[in-house]
């Protein structure tokens, strides 16, 4: 024989004390929860635990105690009004994907600490972000300082810090991703901005690597000024020009007494000649 009472299943012919008193000890208890757990009112996590140990087995692992304290040490998690995690430590999380935070540097161009501002940035190994610099980088030793976190190195993907031999001239209006490695960060090098309109086009990298290209026509002279698509930061850069003609009599080069960074001279040892330029460097 088999007998339920207030959810209690009982299966014995005969209804025991022990068993009467396990059904009212259960209905007393949820009475006295009813009564004293109003729902308008927020408990704090002692309240909570007043009200719970005594009504709780202590050792029910299916109940939580953690009341309604939120976002501490040993407390429970509690998203904000906007529906997001509030600003934590998440240095013990592993294998969680989250989206890039983005932020923007706007200090000046020669400034070697770039300070970088965004919301709920904790600076732990890992941390990614992407940066958008208003201005274009000329220290040649930059640092990032994102949050207030303190200045750090700034290292290329092959493990270089970043100096006057290995550039880092973030382009102004570029957006450049960075990696914290837990003592510095790391810059990721990549195409930024690319142009092609007819045979003009040109490609600028995250580190400030500029490639570009043309056409050239001298007609009734042996030399022509070419205009650079994108200045260069100095006057280092290389020129590789291909006449149309493939004779030596009508090579041509670049004249180096007449370069700017942002134009140089072609020269042809005869007139009517045309061809393609091509300009690299920072």
């Amino acid at each position: 024989m088999s007998i339920k009472i207030d959810g209690k299943n009982i299966a014995k012919s005969i209804i025991t004390d022990t068993d009467l008193s396990d059904v009212l000890a259960n209905y007393a208890t949820s009475e006295a929860l009813n009564a004293k757990a109003d729902v308008s009112t927020t408990y704090t996590k002692t309240e909570t635990d007043t009200l719970l140990d005594a009504k709780v087995d202590t050792s029910d692992t299916t109940v939580t105690k953690q009341g309604n304290t939120f976002n501490g040490s040993s407390q429970l998690l509690q998203l904000g009004s906007d529906g997001k995690m509030p600003t934590v430590d998440g240095s013990s999380l592993t294998n969680v994907k989250s989206a890039l935070q983005l932020g923007t540097c706007s200090t000046a161009s020669a400034t070697t600490e770039k300070a970088v501002t965004l919301s709920g940035f904790a600076l732990v190994s890992g941390a990614t972000i992407q940066v958008t610099f208003s201005n274009a980088n000329t220290a040649s030793v930059p640092t990032l300082n994102v949050n207030s976190t303190g200045a750090k190195a700034i290292y290329s993907e092959d493990g270089i810090i970043t100096s006057a031999t290995n550039p880092a001239y973030f382009p102004a209006g570029s957006t450049v991703e960075f990696t914290y490695n837990g003592t510095d960060w790391v810059f990721k090098n990549r195409i930024v901005t690319s142009y092609v309109n007819g045979t003009s086009w040109y490609k600028i990298w995250s580190d400030g690597w500029i490639e570009q290209g043309g056409t050239f026509e001298n007609l009734n002279t042996q030399t022509s000024t070419i205009t650079l698509l994108k200045s260069y930061t100095n006057t280092n850069y290389n020129v590789q020009i291909t006449p149309r003609v493939a004779y030596p009599a009508y090579a041509g080069f670049k004249y180096d007494g007449n370069t700017t960074i942002s134009s140089f001279e072609v020269y042809t040892s005869t007139t009517y000649v045309g061809g393609y330029w091509a300009a690299r460097g920072y």
